[in-house]
């Protein structure tokens, strides 16, 4: 989960995620990253493009494209669920309403292949 303030060192954040998803990354280790990142998605903007750019370098795509945030002046997707799309084929992200703040929630089903999940379980009895 992450998170950055309005107001929050962007070129902070990228640096840190970067090397944070340098040194886990691997072929073999799946990333699914969340959080409140203050950058609308609904837009086109340069550090929404720097975003895009970094994590497709780690296979992960933004799959909010609904708003997040709507208050009576505005309506922002700045909240987002990041995922690699080649491994998951077979997902949906919907709004969650909840009212326990000013932004809702998102809620990512994912459905794994029957042949994934019996070759874990194999790799899980060794």
């Amino acid at each position: 989960m992450l998170y950055r303030a309005p107001s929050g060192n962007f070129a902070y954040l990228l640096q840190n995620l970067d090397n944070i998803l340098h040194s886990l990354y691997s072929l073999s280790t799946k990333f699914i990253i969340s959080g409140d990142l203050n950058i609308n998605y609904l837009l086109e903007n340069v550090q929404k493009k720097q975003l895009e750019n970094l994590l497709l370098i780690y296979n992960l795509m933004g799959m909010v494209d609904f708003p997040t945030r709507i208050s009576h002046i505005s309506a922002t997707a700045i909240d987002n669920i990041f995922i690699d799309i080649t491994c998951y084929e077979d997902y949906r992200v919907i709004p969650f309403i909840n009212d326990l703040s000013d932004h809702d929630a998102q809620l990512l089903t994912i459905k794994i292949p029957v042949h994934y999940q019996a070759n874990r379980l194999k790799l899980q009895e060794m």
